[in-house]
């Protein structure tokens, strides 16, 4: 018997031990337009991540945001300052928000 023959055996064999599948193609599971398992999987590992270093994703940037409003405020002589109608300091706190959304984003 060559191995060819042994090899045709045993698939053949499996084949109809399994009802007419072959071990090696099973069919994927079907999924819809989203996959809800996968999403929800790395969901809840990123928030887990997310919480278990609070101190760099939450404290650091917060004490970032507010290093930077004081040396701009005190730096640019902020209180007579306005842009526009609004008063400088008003102006540079979503400017200084945004600044750390994106540095989070891309880090």
């Amino acid at each position: 018997m060559a191995p060819d023959d042994a090899a045709q055996n045993i698939s053949s064999d499996t084949s109809a031990q399994d009802g007419g599948v072959e071990l090696g193609s099973l069919a994927p599971r079907p999924l819809g337009r989203v996959n809800w398992i996968g999403f929800w999987t790395l969901y809840n590992k990123e928030v887990k991540r997310f919480i278990k270093v609070y101190s760099q994703t939450i404290l650091a940037p917060i004490i970032t945001t507010l290093l930077f409003y004081m040396v701009f405020a005190l730096a640019l002589d902020a209180g007579s300052r306005s842009v526009g109608d609004v008063p400088y300091l008003a102006f540079l706190g979503p400017g200084l928000i945004m600044m750390v959304i994106t540095q989070n984003a891309f880090a």
